[in-house]
């Protein structure tokens, strides 16, 4: 079993990316664990992950954070 912990301070500021796909606004990420870059496959986008979510409103600081399980192509039970 893995102990991590990692703390930070961000901010998510500026123009929204013309064309942009509206989920993508103040939007980021920390991808915390994933598979090994070998064991992906060819047309696989993204590896399985363990990814926190950053979520600014507008330029307004709050905490508003949520975590994410990324399994692409593979489901989780």
């Amino acid at each position: 079993m893995n102990y991590d912990k990692l703390e930070f301070e961000y901010f998510i500021e500026g123009e929204y990316v013309q064309n942009a796909p509206a989920f993508t606004g103040y939007n980021s990420g920390v991808m915390l664990h994933a598979q090994r870059d070998n064991s992906m496959t060819f047309n696989q986008r993204f590896p399985m992950s363990l990814e926190m979510q950053l979520l600014g409103n507008g330029g307004v600081i709050r905490n508003n954070f949520t975590g994410n399980l990324c399994t692409p192509a593979h489901r989780c039970i």
